[in-house]
């Protein structure tokens, strides 16, 4: 749990430097924010479980879906809090089980997690050269 809390706060630092640099420039880009974050958010599985779109048939929908960067973090969180894949469906008129995350094994959490990381790190490393770019101007900008 400590890597994917290492690896949100690495993405939300690059995010955060790039958009403050960005924000200087075009004033817009907060209004922007709010909506794209909400947005996000839906797009992440945080309220529904992961099954719930990632259990589909249509492969190339669940490429798109796993394209989200937070997705692996958000699984890994879950699997620490669950601790299982499965859970008793609630009202479920079979008594079945259903379920919530994917079956795959730590490894398989820790590659995406990996990915995820690899991608965080070179993001953080051109947000940081962006943010250097621009900062001699923002004097004159605000």
């Amino acid at each position: 749990m400590i890597p994917a809390l290492v690896v949100i706060v690495t993405l939300t630092a690059a995010m955060a430097l790039v958009l403050a640099a960005v924000n200087v420039y075009l004033r817009d880009t907060q209004h922007f924010l709010d909506l794209a974050l909400l947005a996000w958010f839906w797009f992440t599985p945080i309220v529904y479980p992961f099954m719930l779109m990632g259990g589909r048939e249509e492969k190339w929908q669940v490429a798109i879906y796993m394209m989200n960067p937070v997705t692996a973090i958000t699984l890994v969180f879950q699997r620490a809090f669950y601790a299982k894949v499965d859970v008793a469906a609630v009202g479920d008129r079979f008594g079945g089980v259903e379920q919530i995350l994917p079956g795959w094994s730590i490894g398989g959490y820790a590659a995406y997690l990996g990915a995820v990381a690899a991608l965080a790190l070179v993001l953080l490393l051109v947000a940081l050269t962006v943010f250097g770019r621009l900062e001699g101007n923002f004097g004159e900008e605000l």
